[in-house]
């Protein structure tokens, strides 16, 4: 007797790999922003989708569950969430974007600044500040 093909659905699948959504390949420069002092660390961002990304780090130091994650290419920030880690490597999920351009909030124009001494933009350092 033969097997049965059953046909699954994009998203069965998908949960079967333990991710909602796929994942672009990429290699792009990040900085993880946490604590009230805005300690940062810079890393990589190695694959990207809509609602997260799995990031290289060169430190094991422990992180918080949740921190700032600002995409240097993109000219993003997102407020993330830990799902995983493995050695030097994190998973997170987007939690909620930080719109950069609000330049009434004190906490924002120092991201601003950070994602543009990362993009060597020093127009727009002069203009988060």
């Amino acid at each position: 007797m033969g097997r049965e093909l059953v046909v699954t659905s994009p998203a069965r699948i998908d949960h079967a790999t333990r991710r909602l959504r796929s994942r672009q390949r990429c290699l792009y420069a990040c900085r993880i922003v946490h604590g009230a002092d805005a300690h940062t660390l810079d890393g990589v961002v190695r694959d990207l989708s809509e609602t997260g990304a799995r990031l290289g780090i060169a430190s094991s130091l422990p992180l918080p569950k949740s921190f700032r994650l600002i995409l240097a290419r993109e000219g993003r920030c997102h407020e993330v969430e830990v799902v995983w880690r493995r050695g030097q490597e994190i998973g997170v999920t987007f939690i909620g974007a930080i719109d950069l351009s609000d330049a009434t909030d004190a906490s924002v124009r120092l991201l601003k600044r950070l994602w543009a001494e990362m993009a060597g933009r020093a127009a727009d350092i002069r203009t988060a500040d």
